[in-house]
């Protein structure tokens, strides 16, 4: 066994891809409303599905005969998982795609 301690190596570290996205930085971008609003789409369309589905859900309660005062724990955890579960999918949905595509 030999030791070899006089050899030098090179270490090489590549650069990350999510950074040579960044790599024009120096660049002017319009900072108007409608830049920002299509640069974030993901969170732009969620935001609106999601004012629109509690729309939705308050229109629906309002024009139905469901009293909270006579229901079980059951009913109302029903309830309110079918109006949040929706809201959940459609933010998890944005997420992905903000993640993937940054």
């Amino acid at each position: 066994m030999s030791e070899k301690k006089n050899i030098k190596t090179r270490q090489v570290v590549t650069a990350h891809p999510s950074s040579l996205k960044h790599s024009n930085s120096n660049l002017e971008e319009n900072s108007g409303l409608w830049a920002k609003i299509t640069r974030n789409w993901p969170i732009s369309l969620a935001s609106l599905l999601s004012i629109s589905w509690i729309t939705f859900c308050v229109m629906i309660s309002d024009s139905s005969e469901f009293v909270l005062r006579d229901s079980t724990l059951i009913e109302i955890s029903t309830v309110l998982s079918g109006a949040f579960l929706p809201l959940i999918m459609i933010w998890i949905f944005a997420l992905v795609l903000i993640r993937i595509n940054p």
